[in-house]
Order: C-alpha cells, then structure tokens, then sequence
C-alpha cells in the first residue's frame, strides 16, 4: 500500500496486489506512480469542480435580472443573455446579433459607441453611465450601463456589458417632478389670486357708494371660489381631483366670512355625497355656487336675524345634480323677471353652458336652483 499525496496532502492510498512470495523491486518508480496518479486525481477534481463553477456561472448569468452582452473588438456581439432580449424588446438573439454595436446608429447616438471604445482603448472600465435609446424594434429605452473590458493573455479581446434597466424609475421620477412642478403651478395661482382678492377689497375701501361696494365685494368672492379650489389641489395627495364636499363647507366658512356684517345668521345644511371632480369642473361649478349662496345672502332674508341655506350634492343617474335652496322669502314673477338681467344671473347661466349643464328655478317658499350635468 502506497500512499497518494499532491503537495504534502494525502488524497488516497495505492494498493498493489502480488503474489506470494512477489517483491517490488524499484521503490522509487512506485512513488512516482503515487505521485502521477495524485495529480491525475487532482486535476481531475480541479476540471470538475471548475465545470461545476461554469455551470453555476452560466445558469445565473442566464437568469440574471441584468442585460449581459459580450463583443469582440469589432462589435461584434458574441454573447447575450435572455433578459437583452427583454430589455430591447427583440424578438431574437439572431436578430439583435445583427446588431454592431460600434456603428449601429441609434447606439452611436446616444453615446453608447463612444463608451465602448473607451473601455477597449483604455483597457478599463467606464461606467456606470445613462444613456438614452430607441432601439431598432421601437422602445425607447433608459438604461444604465457598465463597460468592462475582457483580457486574453493580458490582451483586450473584446468587452462585456452590464445593462441594467431604469425606463420606469426614470418615469416614476419624471412625474414626481411634474407633480411637484404642478403644486407649485397651484400655490401661484392661489397666491396670485388671493393677492388680486386683496386687491379688490383695498379698492372697494375708496368708494362710500353701497351699491359700488357690494360689486367689488362679488368680485372678491368669485375670485376667492376660484382660489380655494386651487388651495384645495395644492394641498391634496391627488393632483388631479378635488372633494368637493370639503370644497364646499370651505367656500360656505368663507362666505360668512365675506358677509359677516349682514343682519341676519346664517345656517347651512349640507347633503353632500363623496365626490371628485377635477379642477376644470371645479372651478365653474365652485363659481356657480358661489353666485347663488350669494344671491341668497342678499335677498332671502331681509328683515330676518336667521336664515337657512340647503345645499345637496349628488350622484344620480349617472349625473351630478347641485341644489342649492334657502327659506326665504321666494321669488314673484316680477322678481324672475328682474333677476333675469343680472350680472349674477348672467354669470350662472354661462358657466351652465359651459358645464354644458341644464339650470331649473323655482321662486316659491322660498328659493331654489336644481343644477345637472356631466363631467
């Protein structure tokens, strides 16, 4: 029994069976035996194990969540693994093998080309870099990517590169800009036009005329209706939509605020249901509502220390109906006639087409508007 050893360390035994009576008669050539067949193990565990390691390498390359290509030094595309051919959208590897990646036009545009050769000519690695692309099947494509050159005896052969794509998080970026660009927009407008409000108000200090007053006072409460909404988008998670029913209860809390120095109390009673709407019907229907709370204010409740205010919101029908109605003291067939004419009137009824809605009135106990529309 001889032992196997391969640089000091023992791997196995060598066993010879002989015949009784049978002597080895050269000792040293049975260790170089021993030795031959160590290293004959040894490597062959060594190719083993290394074959393992390329399968192992091979198989996460294969289900690697980056794009992996190698070139040679033409740009030529030797090799490229499953998920290039998701990020490009291609429809095959023979495809995007057609594919050079030194003078494709798209990648010599977008900067790709010129990274490449660098990586190659400066024998080291460039990257991360970003760069943008419309590939040849259509996408266009945000990427980040990382070049690193291959060596052969110490020689550049060619270059894999690592191609990580980032088209949604570049995406999702975007629009968080956007976003906060537009609730910026939003807080100008409304600083804008609380400025212009304060404006107003300043001017209507000039005047002792009631009836010139009262004109710059309507003024203010247009514009304020128009501002809250735009106060209400830039304080919301959702800048595409407003609750209108928190819109609402704000403008009325306004309203009282605006007409505080009138005789009579005021009372509102809310049926509002959990509505959104966006800022272009927002606007409108806020102003709408605004000329007739404010139409009540002025005209239900003369001679009264209180009053009541209805307003109800609601989905029916696949319509949005508004109605607003006070307690008050109604409207006569002269009074209809009258109101006909008004700047206030006048303002409802053009927002109505706008909205391209239908307005109904009714002057008796009291009065009340019925509005319906479509979004």
């Amino acid at each position: 029994v001889a032992k196997i050893e391969y640089n000091g360390t023992m791997i196995g035994d060598f066993t010879i069976m002989m015949g009784k009576g049978t002597q080895i008669q050269n000792m040293d050539l049975l260790d170089i035996y021993s030795s031959l067949i160590g290293l004959s193990i040894t490597r062959i565990d060594a190719e083993n194990r290394l074959a393992q390691s390329n399968v192992d390498y091979q198989q996460l390359v294969e289900t690697s969540m980056i794009g992996i290509i190698t070139c040679d030094l033409e740009g030529n595309i030797k090799y490229l693994n499953p998920r290039v051919l998701e990020i490009l959208e291609s429809p095959s590897e023979e495809e995007t093998k057609k594919i050079n990646l030194l003078t494709f036009e798209p990648l010599v545009n977008s900067g790709f080309s010129t990274h490449l050769k660098n990586a190659i000519m400066k024998r080291e690695k460039v990257g991360p870099k970003e760069i943008r692309y419309h590939t040849f099947w259509g996408k266009e494509l945000i990427a980040k990517i990382n070049i690193l050159p291959i060596f052969n005896e110490n020689k550049v052969s060619g270059a894999q590169i690592l191609i990580d794509e980032v088209t949604d998080k570049k995406q999702i970026e975007d629009l968080r800009r956007k976003e906060i660009l537009l609730r910026e927009i939003h807080h100008r407008v409304k600083n804008n036009l609380q400025v212009i409000s304060s404006l107003l108000n300043m001017q209507a200090r000039n005047f002792n005329d009631d009836a010139i007053k009262n004109a710059f006072l309507d003024s203010q409460t247009r514009v304020r209706s128009m501002s809250i909404a735009h106060e209400k988008l830039y304080g919301s998670t959702n800048l595409s939509s407003i609750e209108i029913a928190d819109y609402i209860k704000t403008l009325q809390n306004h309203m009282l605020q605006m007409y505080r120095d009138y005789e009579t109390e005021i009372e509102f009673k809310n049926d509002l249901d959990n509505i959104y709407l966006d800022i272009e019907t927002t606007v409108p229907l806020g102003l709408i509502l605004s000329e007739l709370i404010t139409n009540s204010l002025k005209h239900a409740f003369r001679g009264r220390k209180k009053g009541g205010i209805s307003i109800k919101f609601k989905y029916i029908d696949n319509k949005y109906v508004l109605e607003v109605s006070d307690d008050g003291v109604g409207m006569s067939k002269s009074d209809k006639k009258d109101s006909s004419g008004s700047i206030g009137l006048m303002v409802v009824e053009m927002l109505t087409r706008q909205l391209n809605g239908v307005l109904e009135m009714n002057g008796s106990d009291g009065t009340s508007f019925k509005l319906t529309f479509n979004e």
